[in-house]
């Protein structure tokens, strides 16, 4: 059975196609857990609004693909637990196109992800100012680790 989702703000239940490990589960009215209906919980190191923006991409393989990065993201952070107090929110734009952004805004840099409707067009980036050298690194991710790049970025920012 796949769960359910209520958005707060607007009361609308929907089906949730993310894994139950980034939803808390809700009490019933009499406060027992409820099966059903589980309730959205961002913190700092689960990119719960990223998972929203999913739900809402209209693009079937780009949603697929934005379902893989985004649990590339939650698997490696198990890995650096210390993570959730140097990493900003995962912010997401959705394009009329039905492709999806993701990036973390740091002083000095940033890193993202473009989930193209083309799944061989999507790419990731990571770019820097002139106080870290003003690097610049990109690639596509259609035929690589995901984990493995999700660590490669992560070691970056241990480092900065």
């Amino acid at each position: 059975m796949m769960p359910y989702i209520q958005e707060t703000s607007s009361n609308i239940v929907q089906k949730t196609p993310y894994p139950v490990s980034f939803l808390q589960q809700e009490r019933g009215t009499r406060g027992h857990p409820s099966t059903e209906y589980l309730s959205g919980s961002a913190t700092s190191n689960q990119p719960m609004p990223a998972w929203e923006a999913v739900c809402r991409t209209a693009n079937k393989d780009s949603a697929q693909q934005a379902r893989d990065l985004l649990s590339a993201i939650q698997e490696t952070l198990k890995w650096f637990p210390d993570f959730s107090d140097m990493i900003p929110q995962l912010r997401h734009s959705i394009a009329a196109d039905g492709s999806v952004l993701f990036e973390w805004i740091f002083s000095d840099y940033r890193i993202g992800f473009n989930i193209e409707p083309n799944p061989q067009e999507s790419s990731w980036y990571l770019v820097t100012n002139r106080k870290l050298g003003e690097i610049s690194a990109s690639g596509f991710i259609s035929h690589i680790n995901l984990r493995v790049l999700i660590q490669f970025l992560f070691s970056f920012i241990r480092l900065t």
